[in-house]
């Protein structure tokens, strides 16, 4: 006997390790994606002829579609993850780049969620990536909160102790936003997300400034941004601050008065907060002269440190910029390029981090295929259209 949620998931893996879309492996099969599709989410069953031919199809046997735990002839499978204060992505991949899964769980930034938390994150993502039994060559996760001290070794502990065979390598995420990019020697290195940091890559290692923490740290990320906005609105309505179109955008998301809702306010999150950051840009785009000046503050910040990391560790000249704030990076560009050193190169980077950990690992546990990011990138972006297909 075989189960069909096993046989769901393997026809899904080995497709996209073939980089084949539902489409294309409905095509070969004569079939429709429709078929194909409720294949992969256990809705059906292949009758026993289109079994063979999947099975022909993707390169594998029946044995292994029913039962799963094959690794392709040659190619290595790895496991790398990118975790932050916000999520933390896992994704399953061959030394080709080939995307096997992907998965998405909460925050892993010790100092956001707790050492607790984070290690839970961790290992839910773990044995639910390794479900299968795959036979991986290494994992490695870069997780915000964990550079160094006790957040990295009683995280490093932990996986090594669950998971003994496993070769397994810990850093903070920065690394992620430096492998993206072919600027591994000296650089400048920023998250701008829900917190923001920046880092100086020197041959001496990391240098951390600023990633204070949301208590504590004053400009550049969208945490800054959401509560910039929030301060806005509550300065108009108590008369003592210019009028601002962030007080209607605010209330129009909250139901109400801006400080009829501060009850309210104060019991979200840091992400809900961060996530204000949007109508800062909106009202920017409308000619607000308040979000201006919060785009303003907040670049001139950013501006301010790395500008220090250059003066101080001679890291420059190139900057590699990530986060969820560099959707804006039009925006932010001519604010940061006003108060930075004109000589510095300034990189927005154009893939996930968790490409830059998946290329990491790589690096540590395998060797990276000569079509690694090209097969990576595109298998990608099938996996996420599949899942935006599947929410909608």
């Amino acid at each position: 006997m075989y189960e069909p949620e096993l046989l769901a998931e393997n026809i899904k893996n080995y497709r996209r390790m073939r980089q084949l879309t539902q489409q294309e492996l409905a095509e070969k099969l004569f079939v429709t994606a429709q078929n194909v599709s409720k294949w992969e989410t256990g809705k059906s069953m292949p009758e026993l002829e289109n079994l063979c031919r999947l099975a022909e199809a993707l390169g594998v046997s029946v044995d292994t579609l029913l039962s799963g735990g094959e690794e392709p002839a040659g190619e290595k499978m790895l496991l790398a993850a990118d975790g932050g204060g916000t999520k933390t992505e896992f994704v399953l991949f061959t030394q080709a780049g080939k995307i096997l899964k992907r998965l998405v769980l909460g925050g892993s930034n010790p100092n956001s969620v707790g050492l607790a938390a984070a290690q839970a994150v961790m290992q839910k993502g773990i044995d639910t990536m390794l479900a299968e039994e795959y036979r991986i060559g290494g994992f490695y996760a870069g997780v915000a909160g964990c550079i160094n001290g006790e957040n990295n070794r009683s995280m490093l502990a932990f996986l090594k102790k669950n998971y003994p065979d496993l070769k397994i390598d810990l850093k903070t995420d920065i690394y992620n936003v430096i492998s993206c990019t072919e600027h591994s020697g000296r650089s400048i290195a920023v998250i701008c997300g829900t917190g923001s940091i920046v880092y100086a890559k020197t041959e001496d290692g990391l240098q951390r400034l600023g990633g204070w923490g949301y208590l504590f740290d004053s400009g550049g990320s969208g945490y800054d941004f959401g509560r910039d906005a929030v301060c806005a609105a509550l300065a108009e309505n108590d008369g003592f601050g210019p009028a601002t179109l962030l007080k209607p955008m605010l209330e129009e998301q909250l139901a109400g008065n801006v400080w009829d809702k501060i009850n309210v306010l104060y019991t979200y999150p840091k992400e809900k907060i961060a996530s204000f950051a949007a109508l800062v840009f909106k009202a920017f785009e409308q000619g607000d002269a308040v979000a201006g000046e919060i785009i303003e503050k907040n670049m001139s910040r950013l501006a301010f440190l790395i500008n220090r990391a250059v003066e101080q560790y001679n890291a420059g000249p190139a900057v590699v910029i990530s986060g969820g704030l560099t959707a804006q990076k039009d925006v932010l560009l001519p604010f940061l390029q006003k108060k930075l050193q004109p000589q510095l190169q300034l990189i927005f980077l154009d893939t996930p981090q968790i490409y830059g950990a998946c290329a990491r690992c790589c690096r540590l546990f395998g060797e990276k295929g000569e079509n690694f990011k090209e097969n990576f990138m595109r298998g990608y972006a099938a996996i996420k259209g599949e899942e935006n297909h599947a929410e909608n």
